[in-house]
């Protein structure tokens, strides 16, 4: 052995062993470890998905990826249509789907999209094996813990040098949850989690195309793979998310990376109870300032023909990933600032209707668009200002409204309706779940789907086509 390689293996026996506890972790987690609160919103993280999916199927990324990718007869259900395919397969064209319109939830620790990763996967796997809905629920907490632990350990570095936290850390998430829900041991866990570090992937670079869900498929499809692969024997480093060139050192910032906050406080609250859901589907940093608008025009503390101008001061962050000042396809108009407040002033709400290439267009929004001036606020500046504030929940905006008169609408608000400190009830998911799958579904029908997630727990077999109501209860 010489030098460097000696160095490299004492910095890795030096670091505390994330990848194998990681995986005892989930081995051990039972259903009876998960308080009847984190059960309840995993629940409906799962219907919330499966709204999402639906009302992506039908978009152009989505059946262009079917297009090309089913190839293979198996059991999973491909989301949104009658094709049964691999569960690799269905789990990436699924996550695909449920990204595709960026209406899916969120999560503050792992930095990123965890249900649109770790839904499809579960599901597709579910529909080759005979599982409950209390394994299913297990699944999923595990595999969010998992992400969500290794994201902070990273830190918000990671995701400010450009890496996309839904592909990464959703990765491991997958993986972890596929893991526990095909019944891998510890060592099986460790290696599929080994495998997964060689397959976490996605730039931000991508935001704004059709590539951007590709990431999240990629995520459902890893984890898949990943947990199947270590299942047959395929072996891994047992360091490989620690180690000296394992993935925190090669993807992260050594100088800011705890290597044990990926190993403390697990389920201690349980991170599926940080989960935010989103009633806009647009780029989370934009929803408080929507928030703040939507509120004012209801309230009428606002009327659009007295506006001459709108302010919103943000992080440095933000208009790094909404960059597209003026958008010039409806996929880049999730990721502009402007065209998001601009609608949300416009109709006092913002729909999946208003990212069509024909709604890009309206003369009206694109006016509006003028008076528009998203900033960056001093506070906000750096992410040595950023960062603290956003991992303790007070990273904000700071809403300014001119009106004709003189007069100034000034608001700051943090979070937003929908995240973790304002969770919707069921009565919002309902909501958004038939708006997603208008014209889809009998009233009968949509009624089962949304009783048959209501009560996942309690169902003895679960897979995409019970949960759709495609086949009966056993």
């Amino acid at each position: 052995m010489n030098e460097i390689t000696s160095s490299a293996a004492e910095a890795t026996r030096s670091r505390p062993p994330v990848t194998a506890f990681l995986a005892d972790w989930v081995t051990k987690l039972r259903f009876s470890d998960i308080p009847t609160e984190a059960v309840e919103t995993t629940k409906r993280a799962f219907a919330d998905t499966l709204s999402v999916t639906l009302a992506g199927a039908g978009e152009a990324a989505a059946s262009r990826a079917r297009q090309a990718l089913v190839d293979e007869p198996g059991k999973s259900l491909v989301i949104g249509t009658s094709l049964r395919t691999t569960a690799r397969t269905a789990a990436f064209l699924n996550g695909v789907a449920a990204h595709v319109h960026d209406f899916d939830d969120g999560n503050a620790t792992m930095l990123g999209h965890p249900s649109t990763g770790m839904v499809p996967a579960l599901l597709a796997l579910a529909d080759e094996r005979n599982v409950s809905g209390e394994q299913l629920i297990t699944a999923y907490v595990a595999g969010m813990e998992v992400g969500a632990k290794i994201a902070r350990a990273m830190t918000y570095q990671h995701n400010a040098n450009g890496w996309h936290t839904t592909s990464t850390f959703g990765t491991f998430a997958a993986t972890a949850a596929s893991a526990k829900l095909l019944g891998l041991d510890a060592q099986q866990t460790r290696d599929a989690l080994g495998i997964a570090a060689s397959m976490a992937c996605g730039i931000r670079q991508n935001f704004g195309t059709s590539t951007k869900p590709v990431h999240a498929g990629r995520a459902a499809e890893n984890g898949v793979m990943a947990a199947k692969l270590a299942l047959a024997g395929i072996d891994a480093s047992p360091t490989a998310i620690e180690g000296h060139e394992g993935f925190m050192h090669l993807f992260g910032d050594l100088s800011v990376i705890c290597f044990e906050d990926a190993m403390r406080d697990m389920g201690a609250p349980f991170e599926v109870m940080r989960i935010n859901v989103k009633l806009y589907p647009v780029c989370a940093m934009v929803l408080p300032a929507l928030d703040v608008l939507v509120e004012g025009l209801r309230n009428k503390e606002l009327d659009l023909a007295d506006i001459t101008s709108v302010r919103c001061g943000t992080s440095y962050q933000t208009l790094n990933i909404m960059r597209y000042d003026r958008p010039e396809s409806h996929l880049q108009a999730k990721f502009s600032y402007s065209y998001c407040v601009a609608v949300a002033l416009r109709k006092g709400d913002v729909t999946l209707a208003d990212f069509t290439p024909d709604a890009l267009k309206d003369p009206a929004t694109r006016k509006i668009m003028e008076s528009v001036e998203p900033y960056v606020h001093p506070d906000q500046s750096t992410p040595e200002l950023f960062e603290p504030l956003y991992r303790a929940g007070k990273a904000f905006t700071e809403v300014d409204v001119m009106r004709r008169d003189g007069s100034l609408f000034k608001r700051r608000k943090s979070n937003y309706i929908g995240s973790s400190s304002d969770p919707v009830s069921w009565e919002h998911l309902e909501r958004k779940y038939r708006a997603c799958t208008d014209g889809m579904f009998d009233s009968a029908r949509s009624d089962l789907i949304l009783t048959r997630f209501q009560h996942l727990d309690r169902l003895n077999r679960v897979g995409t086509p019970i949960l759709l109501g495609l086949e009966e209860l056993q």
